[in-house]
């Protein structure tokens, strides 16, 4: 192994300092200094590894293809999604203490991450605007199950009646409002991978309902490997998703 102590080290333009494996990069009693930036002007397509001080308040990690803001949020590392489309690449979701976050104004959005086998996760959203039928699906893996979800809740209609409903499908739903008209809805999701015991439990509203509820996956030989397609009218989503369990 070798020990290499600077004062002071340069890199010609646009070159890199390699430092190979085993080797230390030693500079006590001096210091470490690495690149600060914003994140409207932090590097577009940087080099997996790279770390910088993001001078909004916390420290930007590029990994996996995605900025892992470290100290955003109260210690949690907000992982900034977007709304990657059906072919973007899927980054697992495994530390407990990252947060992806998407948003998108369009009715679609594709959840890109990608779970872990027997854990537990939590997901909140919540969006402006939309007129009808806020109602939440959820395609596991991007696709539809003929027949192989049951789902078990409870719904308020105009008349407030919390009324009961049980529903074989080919993915995950909840019917706000049966069918009525509400907007700005705001929810939250608890659901278990499997591949054994796959639930999806939710409480959500918008402005004419409330729901409460859970489907469940019914067969265990599914494998569900990444979150999947959302689709239901509204503005501006926004979900947020971490490992519990």
């Amino acid at each position: 192994m070798s020990i290499l102590r600077v004062q002071e080290l340069r890199g010609l333009a646009d070159d890199d300092i390699h430092l190979y494996s085993g080797n230390t990069l030693d500079t006590t009693p001096g210091r470490l200094k690495v690149n600060h930036w914003t994140s409207s002007n932090r590097p577009s397509n940087p080099t997996e590894g790279t770390v910088g001080i993001n001078d909004e308040g916390w420290v930007d990690f590029y990994y996996n293809g995605s900025w892992a803001e470290i100290g955003k949020g109260g210690g949690q590392n907000i992982i900034e999604r977007g709304d990657p489309g059906s072919s973007a690449p899927l980054v697992l979701l495994e530390n407990f203490n990252d947060v992806h976050y998407y948003y998108s104004s369009n009715k679609d959005m594709y959840m890109r991450t990608q779970l872990v086998p027997n854990a537990v996760y939590e997901m909140w959203y919540t969006s402006s605007g939309g007129a009808s039928n806020i109602d939440l699906y959820l395609y596991p893996n991007g696709s539809t199950y003929g027949g192989e979800f049951r789902a078990h809740y409870r719904a308020t209609d105009g008349s407030a009646n919390f009324n009961r409903t049980d529903q074989t499908l080919n993915h995950f739903y909840l019917d706000h409002f049966f069918g009525g008209s509400g907007s700005n809805p705001a929810g939250k999701v608890w659901f278990t991978t499997g591949p054994t015991n796959k639930y999806f439990y939710y409480v959500g509203s918008d402005t004419s309902s409330l729901v409460i509820g859970y489907n469940r996956w019914t067969n265990n030989s599914r494998n569900w490997d990444w979150i999947g397609y959302h689709a239901f009218n509204g503005d501006n989503k926004r979900f947020w998703v971490r490992r519990v369990g």
